[in-house]
């Protein structure tokens, strides 16, 4: 069977301006080969550390979090609808380079990323998402880097 050039493309979203530019490629993309894109929002669950004071430092809570993520993907449907492009939205929890990577081998043929999300803190404790991804996915990788003056 015969598949026209990216007909399926993951887009991973995190409301962050990078993410937001992918979303922007992405469909650029989709309207030129008539691509159907899926975008992903990954909650990550809250984080504890524990310091040398037994201080506890928690990320917000998981209701907070899919209530973000489903306004995120909310806006990228409505972004999509207004450029005519099919989109599908899935939400799932857990790491975000391993949830992708693991959408990804459900036959999409572009994945598409922003080269940041996260601040450089927490890029650190967790690893690069779009560099993880980039390196593993069996299927091709764009990561949209902001312009110079972006960033």
């Amino acid at each position: 069977m015969s598949r026209h050039l990216f007909a399926k493309i993951l887009v991973g979203l995190d409301g962050s301006p990078y993410s937001d530019k992918a979303l922007i490629y992405a469909l650029e993309i989709a309207k030129r080969f008539s691509s159907k894109i899926t975008v992903m929002y990954i909650v990550v669950r809250p984080l504890h550390l524990y310091g040398d004071e037994g201080v506890v430092l928690a990320e917000p809570s998981d209701k907070r979090l899919e209530e973000e993520g489903e306004k995120i993907l909310k806006k990228a449907k409505e972004q999509a609808s207004n450029e005519g492009v099919e989109i599908d939205s899935l939400m799932t929890s857990g790491d975000p380079s391993e949830e992708l990577l693991k959408a990804s081998r459900q036959d999409y043929d572009l994945v598409v990323l922003g080269s940041r999300g996260l601040s450089r803190v927490k890029a650190f404790l967790l690893g690069s998402v779009s560099s993880r991804v980039s390196h593993y996915a069996k299927c091709p990788v764009l990561i949209v880097k902001p312009w110079p003056a972006e960033e």
